[in-house]
């Protein structure tokens, strides 16, 4: 199973996420429950999205297409005609992995910020990165949600790209 965003309802205890819907990069494939920004040309992407401020996270594939079976993601063409529904909620809360890279992701970081790294539907909290600012910020650590270990926590998207 890809390693991406698993949304857990908004800070205020809401489980309806606020979706809109967006066309995709031409040439990019985004992936349900994956991290995503809007581009120079006004179509989500999430491509080199490390370091970027973030819209949201893709909660439904091509929605222009819906007679084809489920394939989790969708491939922007020149046209614009491939949409998908993203999550745009600021309040949204979600449970990500840590890569546990160069630093050990701890109690301590909650509070913290870091930023993505990552390919395409294998997106990680980037542990190096801790710091006074970044993409998300830790709420908790280890939320003890079963199927999770300490590399786990729970995050919310602090450099919304919606906000000034």
């Amino acid at each position: 199973m890809p390693v991406t965003a698993n949304n857990l309802g908004s800070a205020s205890g809401l489980t309806n996420g606020i979706t809109r819907e967006y066309s995709v990069a031409s040439g990019v494939t985004v992936h349900d429950r994956e991290f995503v920004y809007i581009n120079a040309d006004g179509r989500v992407s999430s491509a080199s999205i490390d370091g970027l401020r973030l819209l949201g996270s893709v909660v439904g594939g091509d929605t222009q297409n819906l007679d084809r079976n489920y394939s989790g993601s969708a491939t922007g063409n020149a046209d614009g005609t491939v949409r998908v529904l993203v999550n745009i909620d600021p309040e949204e809360r979600y449970l990500l992995k840590n890569d546990n890279v160069a630093t050990t992701f701890v109690a301590a970081h909650v509070g913290d910020y870091f930023d993505i790294t990552g390919s395409a539907s294998n997106q990680l909290v980037d542990t190096s990165t801790v710091g006074a600012t970044g993409q998300l910020v830790c709420l908790r650590f280890n939320p003890g949600i079963r199927g999770t270990d300490s590399t786990y926590g729970i995050f919310r998207i602090a450099e919304y790209q919606l906000e000034l």
